[in-house]
């Protein structure tokens, strides 16, 4: 994971795989404008755990997880 993304607009779909037996795709959440996905930029080990799939058209600001972490250590 290396990028936190912020929803200006639109819907972003959380979505994980459920395995075998079920091998399902479920959505866990709906990010709508105002709100943050893709934090596991900023959390150790920083691998993604879900992904993300735009519903419709979305205007996002994204930040690299590694500057974001230095800004906060300053």
């Amino acid at each position: 994971a290396t990028d936190i993304h912020l929803c200006c607009r639109g819907q972003v779909d959380i979505i994980i795989q459920l395995p075998k037996p079920w091998d399902v795709k479920v959505t866990l959440h709906k990010v709508t404008a105002g709100e943050v996905f893709g934090w596991s930029a900023l959390a150790e080990p920083p691998i993604y755990t879900a992904s993300a799939t735009c519903s419709e058209t979305i205007d996002e600001i994204w930040i690299r997880g590694a500057d974001l972490l230095n800004l906060f250590q300053r």
